[in-house]
C-alpha cells in the first residue's frame, strides 16, 4: 500500500477550498483596455502669460531632449509631457518674457500603475515633477 504524499494532500485541501469559496485557479482573468500615456510629465506652479518656453534637459547634456514653446494663447498646454521613460535626475528650464528659472529634479520616481487589472497588461509607467516659472 503506498503512502500518502503530504504536500499533494495539502494541494487537494487548498484546490477544494478554492472551489467552495468562489475562487478558482483556472479561472479566465476579466482585463479591460484601458490605455495610458507613459512618461514623464512636468507641470507648471502657475500658468505664464505671455509666450513661454519649456526645455528639459539631462544634466551634463549640451541640448535639451524636449522643448515646448507656446506663443501664449489659449491653446497652451500648462503640463508638459515627454515619452521618456529612462529619466532619473531632470532639469526643466521654463522661459518667459520675466526671464529663465531652472529647477532641477535629481530623483524621479515613476509610478507603476495597472489600469487594466493587476495581472493585465500592459502597466503604466508615469511620473509627473513640477518646475517653477518665472515672476
Amino acid at each position: 500500500m503506498r503512502t500518502p504524499d503530504p504536500r499533494r494532500s495539502l494541494f487537494l485541501v487548498a484546490l477544494g477550498l478554492g472551489a467552495l469559496s468562489g475562487c478558482s485557479i483556472f479561472a479566465p482573468v476579466d482585463c479591460t483596455l484601458i490605455g495610458c500615456i507613459n512618461g514623464l510629465t512636468v507641470g507648471l506652479t502657475s500658468p505664464p502669460t505671455g509666450p513661454y518656453s519649456v526645455e528639459l534637459h539631462v544634466p551634463g547634456a549640451e541640448e535639451p531632449f524636449h522643448v515646448y514653446e507656446c506663443d501664449g494663447g489659449p491653446s497652451c498646454h500648462h503640463y508638459i509631457h515627454s515619452p521618456r521613460l529612462n529619466l532619473k535626475h531632470v532639469s526643466i528650464t521654463v522661459t518667459t518674457v520675466a526671464g529663465s528659472v531652472v529647477t532641477d529634479v535629481p530623483n524621479v520616481e515613476y509610478q507603476r500603475t495597472w489600469p487594466n487589472g493587476r495581472h493585465c497588461p500592459p502597466p503604466c509607467v508615469q511620473a509627473t515633477v513640477t518646475a517653477e516659472v518665472p515672476a
